[in-house]
């Protein structure tokens, strides 16, 4: 069986063979791809800014085929590569094309030139996140006034709030022209399954769990060992993500716990302290410095930049807690590792997170933005040894069954055999 991936980037060991850098994305891919090119031929086909020309490289067994984008970011339309993708299609001759992902409009093009070679049957979209709806919830609970106020980072980006939530929009449009002419797709929830049901009711649909990267299999969470009062957040980069509910719920844990300490994974220019990026902040940024200063928090947020794979180990089993504030989510790689590495985990009531993880069985859901819920139940967490052993115990069980390598590979397998035979 030969099958083509498209996705938004290659796998580790190939973007360092190609010279590019490893942003750390799709990496719920990774186990996966290893799992299926032992029983098919796999090509994995990516875009990449940094391309000047097309390339190809065969690495442990995986066929990649590197493509120049022409747009700053893979966000933008680029129909340069409507040729591209109809001319390696027809050299490869793929029994099935598998887009991973339907949040950029080079998966639209994709899409468009399956459907005029007359093979879209023989494709299959996996839903990740889904733009088209989560555009809706852009702003997050970041109060108006904070809004309509432009910092200077946003003029100097010539970019508001309103205007990202645009180019959000724009690109919710490009997965809608996705999912209409797509013939099946792959999802884990009955959120994404509503979702793409409402935009096309004719979609074949698959339901397929992901597999994350094998560390997160092998270490477990130590309550004897974890830092006391410690909270580990896995990514707060803008308002969907909920930073400022976090922020607001420890500002009420501060007065209980004064060695509070709040980590967060990932680039922040709140991290930074040099004129340029102090500059660079957004007017949601300096919101969350207000709230952090006016909250009593100065010392206690910590922003730790870009973390490997070993890194994020690391801060799930130093974690007192793990919490997940968003305001929209489908199935958060973040809460899967958490749970099973065995971290008590405070995670927020949405998307199709419900259906992943178990109230007061996996760990506690809150409803997005009650941030006094989120407290109390990181409170909770803090003072009682009993909840965190049973928390662990079960999230650790019920992952290792969501996410099985074995089980999500056959399964994977069994969908592409069934698309082969339509």
């Amino acid at each position: 069986m030969k099958i083509l991936w498209l996705c938004a980037t290659a796998l580790p060991d190939a973007n360092k063979a190609f010279g590019l850098p490893d942003d750390c994305a799709m990496t719920w891919l990774i186990e996966t791809a290893y799992a299926i090119k032992e029983q098919c031929d796999l090509y994995i086909m990516f875009p990449h800014i940094k391309l000047v020309t097309v390339k190809e490289i065969k690495i442990n067994g995986i066929s990649y085929i590197g493509i120049p984008f022409k747009g700053k970011v893979l966000s933008e339309y680029d129909d340069s590569l409507r040729y591209i993708f109809e001319e390696k299609v027809l050299k490869i001759q793929p029994d099935i094309v598998h887009i991973c992902g339907t949040e950029f409009p080079f998966e639209t093009i994709m899409m468009e030139t399956l459907h005029k070679l007359k093979i879209s049957h023989k494709s299959v979209i996996s839903i990740q996140g889904l733009t088209s709806v989560y555009a809706n919830s852009f702003f997050g609970f970041i109060p108006y006034d904070v809004l309509k106020k432009p910092s200077i980072g946003d003029f100097l980006r010539r970019e508001s709030v309103f205007s990202a939530k645009e180019k959000m929009y724009k690109r919710g449009k490009f997965e809608i022209r996705t999912l209409k002419l797509a013939k099946n797709i792959i999802g884990r929830t009955d959120w994404d399954k509503a979702a793409c049901y409402w935009i096309n009711p004719n979609i074949r649909y698959y339901s397929c769990n992901e597999s994350l990267r094998k560390s997160f299999y092998d270490y477990t969470w130590n309550k004897n060992t974890c830092k006391k009062h410690s909270i580990f957040v896995s990514q707060g980069g803008y308002p969907i993500k909920g930073l400022d509910i976090l922020l607001k719920a420890a500002g009420l844990l501060i007065r209980e716990y004064p060695d509070l300490e709040i980590r967060i994974a990932g680039y922040s220019v709140l991290a930074e302290n040099n004129l340029k990026n102090k500059l660079k902040r957004r007017n949601y940024e300096l919101y969350y410095l207000q709230l952090i200063k006016e909250l009593g928090l100065n010392n206690k947020v910590h922003f730790l930049g870009a973390l490997s794979e070993m890194d994020m180990v690391r801060e799930y089993c130093n974690a007192n807690v793990f919490v997940l504030p968003s305001i929209i989510e489908n199935s958060p790689n973040s809460m899967g590792e958490a749970m099973l590495i065995g971290t008590p985990c405070v995670i927020s009531y949405c998307g199709g997170i419900p259906q992943l993880f178990e109230h007061n069985k996996d760990g506690f859901l809150f409803q997005p933005g009650a941030y006094y819920m989120l407290a109390y139940y990181v409170k909770l967490i803090f003072d009682s040894d009993d909840i965190t052993t049973k928390f662990s115990k079960h999230a650790r069980m019920h992952a290792r069954t969501t996410h099985n390598l074995h089980f999500n590979t056959n399964n994977l397998l069994h969908i592409y055999s069934d698309l082969i035979k339509i």
